[in-house]
């Protein structure tokens, strides 16, 4: 800027800075110098002479359009699911199809592009048409995912080992592929369903946009097998549960608040922690309640799902959402209280006998096998239910707060530090719901009151 601006005022006009005027020497600071040199830049000689020539770019044929596709999305088969296909209804109206293309930039003949894809004359574009290499892979990966394990759920329990809340890599992907007797292009599947070009692992929301969007609903997508299944069902079309077994509860409203909590939180305990019970009072009242099922976008009927967890109560506790997780809380709970006398005894002596400060899973697996015995399985459940967000992947001693849930409110700093009350709190049954009637040996009310206040971030 400084040598631009100097070829029509250079050195101060060959004057010396004590012979400049005021307005000259206004002019000889930064600010016009930038400006000067901005103006120079801008004329016809000066690119001449960098020899730049611009030239207009339009993206205005199918194959500009699949290119960009290709750049923006890493494959067409992406770009149909992340941006072609906004409602994933898996085809475009010709609205819809324009839209798309103004998205991407297109800059063409709209009309011709739908003529050129619509091959059948059918009125809509279907990822068969846009992409049919892309199409025929992802379906014949569906269909032996269907084949094999008969929904999406059991396909990513059983066939990849992972629970709803972990991820597979490529690595990952490309044993699967073998296990299924997949023969296609693992490598360009795995960009079929990655939703942007560069991303390093895969969820189970990626894998099947019908499923995301029930899960996503509220609505549950597999069974919940215990074994792999041995019924054909559709990937594609699965909704969960078994309608022809009477004792089948997929499509119960608890099932439903489960689901849509899992969705929006990553799990029940980060929802009852982070949302319905900041303050760690044991119940969440039907004001919150309804706030928090309006935020995670709920479309049954609140106010009889509310009567069916409270049963004429004044507040909901965490028992009454998810009894599995409660009770497997309470369990560990009790085992570290137990032996150790409170948590954080339990967390110095036991889980952090380093005194690193975090512990990741295996660490935390290993440490639960050593110390109360817990099988492994078993210790990376409750991994699961200490995080205290989605994707953590190791815990600190405040993540142990979870297990406050499972206990009375006047016995919170009695089982977190004391223990002599921890013992106490230990010893209660771990089906009492949070806020109920305090035992003899708990704290005083205001000991643990304050500790909820101190804590309410948890």
């Amino acid at each position: 800027f400084k040598m631009l601006s100097e070829q029509d005022n250079p050195a101060y006009g060959g004057k010396k800075p004590l012979e400049l005027s005021f307005d000259e020497r206004q002019e000889a600071g930064q600010f016009y110098q930038i400006r000067r040199s901005w103006e120079a830049a801008q004329r016809d000689e000066f690119a001449k002479a960098c020899r730049v020539e611009i030239q207009e770019r339009r993206i205005d044929t199918p194959e500009e359009f699949e290119d960009l596709c290709v750049r923006k999305f890493g494959s067409l088969t992406a770009a149909w699911r992340m941006c072609l296909d906004a409602d994933g209804n898996g085809k475009l109206t010709f609205n819809e199809f324009c839209q798309g293309l103004r998205r991407l930039g297109f800059a063409g003949d709209l009309k011709a592009m739908w003529k050129h894809y619509d091959c059948d004359r059918s009125g809509h574009i279907s990822l068969q048409e846009i992409d049919p290499k892309g199409f025929e892979e992802l379906n014949s990966f569906l269909s032996l995912m269907t084949d094999k394990y008969g929904d999406l759920d059991s396909a990513w329990k059983w066939g990849f080992g992972k629970d709803p809340h972990g991820s597979i890599d490529l690595q990952e992907l490309r044993e699967g592929c073998s296990n299924l007797g997949y023969e296609g292009d693992v490598d360009q599947l795995f960009k079929n369903l990655s939703p942007m070009p560069g991303r390093q692992l895969l969820t189970i929301w990626d894998i099947d946009p019908e499923c995301t969007r029930k899960r996503q609903r509220g609505q549950a997508v597999g069974g919940g097998a215990t074994a792999p299944p041995s019924t054909k069902t559709s990937v594609m079309s699965s909704g969960g549960g078994n309608p022809n077994n009477p004792g089948d509860v997929a499509f119960s409203p608890r099932r439903q608040l489960k689901n849509v909590l899992r969705t929006a939180f990553g799990s029940t305990v980060i929802a009852w922690r982070q949302e319905l019970d900041q303050h760690m009072q044991g119940s969440v009242t039907f004001g919150k309640f309804m706030i928090v099922m309006e935020h995670c976008n709920f479309t049954g009927n609140v106010k009889k799902l509310w009567e069916q967890l409270t049963e004429g109560r004044a507040g909901a506790t965490f028992k009454d959402i998810d009894p599995e997780a409660f009770k497997g809380l309470a369990v560990l709970r009790e085992q570290l209280v137990g032996k150790y006398g409170s948590l954080v005894q339990a967390w110095d002596q036991c889980i952090d006998v380093d005194l690193v400060g975090r512990v990741d899973e295996s660490e935390f697996v290993a440490a639960l096998e050593a110390g109360i015995g817990a099988p492994q399985k078993t210790a990376k459940k409750y991994f699961s239910l200490l995080r205290s967000r989605p994707g953590q992947r190791s815990l600190a001693c405040e993540d142990l707060q979870a297990l406050l849930i499972t206990v009375p409110q006047d016995q919170y700093a009695a089982v977190w530090s004391s223990g002599s009350g921890g013992a106490a709190a230990a010893s209660s049954s771990p089906h009492d719901e949070g806020g109920g009637e305090a035992s003899a040996a708990a704290p005083a009310a205001s000991t643990a009151e304050g500790f909820s206040n101190s804590n309410s971030g948890g």
